[in-house]
């Protein structure tokens, strides 16, 4: 044992041990407290300036990385605003890019569709008047095709 260091018995009793230890100094160490930590699009530390956190990823930003002043920070907190990093305003831009272009490409589908109906329906309004054959069962159209008809 080392001078200073308390008997092992004696930290037991006391309800502690070396596990104990390390779980209390990993508690009361949280990653963004510290000052070295890298953030934002610029990869630097805060450095105690005025930084804005997404509300989409919740990473944070330093404000005049993003445009984003103090005084514009608060005004948007006390309306309620979200805001979002240029990363997530970009995923959510093109999310809703690709649903205008499904929606489109639905709707595109759906015309071609009503054409084709509608270009079938006049079709079949507009055949060719039918000629009687020397039979009684069958006709002739102008194009020279038989069709049967029923009597």
């Amino acid at each position: 044992m080392e001078k200073g260091e308390e008997p092992k018995a004696e930290k037991e009793a006391a309800g502690e041990d070396e596990e104990d230890d390390d779980d209390l100094a990993s508690d009361g160490w949280n990653s963004e407290d510290d000052p070295e930590r890298l953030w934002c699009v610029c990869k630097q530390p805060h450095n105690n300036r005025f930084m804005i956190c997404c509300d989409t990823c919740l990473e944070w930003f330093h404000g005049k990385c993003v445009g984003i002043s103090k005084d514009m920070g608060k005004e948007m907190e006390e309306a309620g605003n979200e805001w979002r990093c240029p990363k997530c305003k970009e995923d959510k831009e093109a999310a809703q890019n690709e649903l205008k272009r499904q929606e489109l490409a639905k709707r595109l589908k759906e015309r071609e569709e009503e054409k084709k109906k509608k270009a079938e329906s006049a079709k079949k309004k507009h055949l060719p008047p039918l000629r009687r054959s020397n039979s009684s069962k069958s006709a002739v159209s102008q194009e020279g095709s038989k069709v049967e008809i029923s009597i």
